[in-house]
């Protein structure tokens, strides 16, 4: 989908028109994920909807009043308290250079976040504006409320990549994310050499070039499909060849080219749903070239967002073990990061050990000496000539004040060794934790999710508090009593183009069976390098099968991972029988010391 900067922009400047200047009347939090605003406009109810899904992260207004959750959340308190009542006084679309704090941004951006400056008074009368930054970054997408200083409050999602520059009292910023530049901003000889340092540096690495995949990720706002659509204008009007590999090294044609990547932004507005097989499959400001099938016209970007969004998403009913096992695994998160907080805090008090170490040699050498005892401290030059002054206690003995001082030592010495051990603890957990959240993203089929509901109640104590691991738990023992305890691993199989069988385990569980029990020691086993994601096995050597085949187990092992949505992944490949199981460690989880790599793009077989 063409949500990118640029329709972005376009949609803001129509929203502006629509609540700049207007009170916020209601604030209701629909979802986990959204937020809708009730502003009153000309006898009529609007509601300004913010959803952070990271399925499908979008702004829109909307004609009629969402239902609010039975339940308000604290989030959606804290909403209320700052903004109800309020005036939108401003909505701008930043980036990276943007002066964010007091000033008017008027630089122009195509970033993908967007800064609500909402006006309210405050119990004092005093007038006050606080912000709220809606990110839109797909699984990282997020809504920042922040003060007029922009002091982070509180944000709607809590991701554990996030968490650090997203603290509550922490500054807000955006530089690490919106890290582009501006097409507008650059002339031709700028934007050729930052095209063709991309393309010396694939170049050097033996990686083909792109330009359009070039372009996208240096350029801030630009889609995928906004680039190829103004690629392939240029491409026919000039009677060039088509090829996602075109090479415009000629210094007239990529002029030419950089002109239309400029003027594509500026064309006039016609907002279209391309539908196929009846069903939408893109939306953008205008059609694109590459658009196939039924093109259908709207009046509004708004409009287009509430039709695309009521077609493809109406009849897709919420998964609610998906939710309930996101949200376990959010809560584990969070004891789990107390705990280190504790840990650590548990260590700092240790940091004087060896100081009551040194006092009881030094209390046991000098203190039998009652010359070194002044107002009760032992005072002595230690052979390294370093002066100490020990505080003592004068109504015990010396040999009491060294235990007294030992005591001290080895109880912070066992304490550290404790606070240590629960901390390497802790993390394994959290490395295991976010495994299994990997395995609830690509996991859809109600078969998958049980068996990651059996590895959080077989692995973790903590998980056994929530209803529905407790149900999971008590349907299982009632299944045992009854001698049904036989598991569907429910393994994915495919078939490659050339007729043979790859299988996919989608969690740990079905990644510890489908390796370690089903696959033989000649089978070819395939997972993304460096990330979580599903174990592939496929059914031959891998010098028994054609390059294709290894690109289609390799591609299928990064669809399913998290870096799906990686334009190119690193998978490595090797035979089954070079994996070994760590002891201890989460099921799945092996270690290899020979294999080969494959550089793919994620990709699902039909099956």
């Amino acid at each position: 989908m063409a949500y990118d900067g640029v329709f972005l922009k376009k949609e803001l400047e129509e929203l502006k028109e629509i609540v700049l200047n207007e009170r916020i009347n209601k604030i209701n939090v629909l979802s986990k994920s959204s937020v809708s605003f009730l502003i009153r406009k000309n006898g009529k109810n609007l509601s300004l909807i913010l959803d952070a899904n990271p399925n499908f992260p979008y702004v829109n207004i909307v004609d009629d009043e969402k239902n609010n959750m039975k339940v308000p959340s604290g989030f959606c308190m804290l909403l209320r308290k700052h903004f109800e009542s309020g005036i939108v006084k401003d909505i701008v679309q930043v980036g990276k250079d943007a002066k964010l704090n007091g000033e008017v941004l008027t630089d122009e951006s195509f970033e993908r976040i967007v800064r609500f400056s909402i006006e309210n008074v405050t119990d004092g009368g005093d007038i006050k504006t606080c912000y709220i930054f809606f990110e839109i970054m797909g699984k990282y997408s997020n809504i920042i409320v922040t003060d007029e200083n922009l002091i982070i409050i509180d944000t709607l999602l809590k991701n554990k990549n996030e968490n650090e520059r997203l603290k509550q009292k922490n500054v807000y910023n955006i530089k690490h994310i919106a890290n582009k530049y501006n097409i507008l901003k650059d002339d031709y000889e700028i934007f050729r050499s930052r095209v063709f340092s991309v393309k010396e540096l694939n170049s050097l690495n033996g990686e083909d070039f792109d330009v359009i995949n070039a372009i996208c990720k240096m350029y801030e706002g630009l889609s995928r499909q906004l680039v190829l659509s103004t690629f392939l204008l240029y491409i026919n009007e000039n009677n060039k060849k088509y090829s996602v590999h075109y090479d415009i090294s000629g210094l007239e044609d990529f002029r030419t080219f950089f002109t239309y990547l400029q003027k594509c932004i500026d064309k006039p507005l016609d907002p279209v749903i391309n539908y196929k097989d009846g069903k939408p499959s893109d939306f953008y400001i205008y059609p694109l070239i590459q658009y196939e099938g039924n093109i259908v016209h709207f009046k509004s970007i708004r409009s287009l967002l509430s039709k695309y969004i009521n077609d493809k998403y109406s009849n897709i009913s919420e998964n609610v073990d998906k939710k309930a096992l996101e949200d376990i695994i959010k809560a584990l998160y969070s004891k789990f990061y107390k705990k280190i907080d504790i840990y650590n805090e548990d260590i700092s008090k240790c940091d004087d050990m060896e100081k009551y170490k040194k006092y009881a040699e030094l209390v046991s050498s000098y203190g039998y000496n009652e010359y070194n005892i002044v107002e009760n401290n032992l005072v002595c030059v230690d052979f390294d000539g370093t002066k100490y002054s020990i505080p003592i206690d004068i109504s015990i003995s010396i040999s009491k004040n060294v235990e007294k001082y030992y005591n001290r030592y080895n109880k912070l010495k066992r304490t550290k060794e404790n606070a240590l051990k629960l901390l390497e603890e802790v993390k394994e957990k959290i490395e295991h934790l976010e495994s299994i959240e990997s395995s609830v993203r690509i996991s859809n089929d109600e078969k998958d999710l049980y068996l990651i509901k059996e590895e959080l109640a077989r692995y973790f104590d903590e998980a056994r508090s929530f209803a529905s691991i407790k149900k999971h738990e008590e349907d299982t023992a009632r299944r045992k009593k009854h001698k049904n305890v036989s598991i569907n691993y429910n393994i994915s199989e495919y078939k490659s183009s050339s007729g043979i069988t790859i299988y996919v385990g989608k969690n740990n569980i079905q990644n510890e069976y489908l390796t370690f029990d089903m696959a033989s020691s000649y089978d070819t086993w395939f997972h993304v390098k460096g990330s979580k994601g599903a174990h592939v096995i496929l059914k031959a050597r891998y010098e028994d099968v054609d390059d294709k085949t290894l690109v289609e187990a390799a591609g299928l092992a990064a669809y399913y991972s998290d870096r799906k949505d990686d334009t190119k992944v690193t998978v490595d490949y090797t035979y089954r029988k070079e994996l070994k199981k760590v002891k201890g460690k989460a099921p799945g989880f092996c270690i290899y010391h020979k294999n080969y790599s494959i550089n793919v793009k994620p990709t699902l077989l039909i099956k």
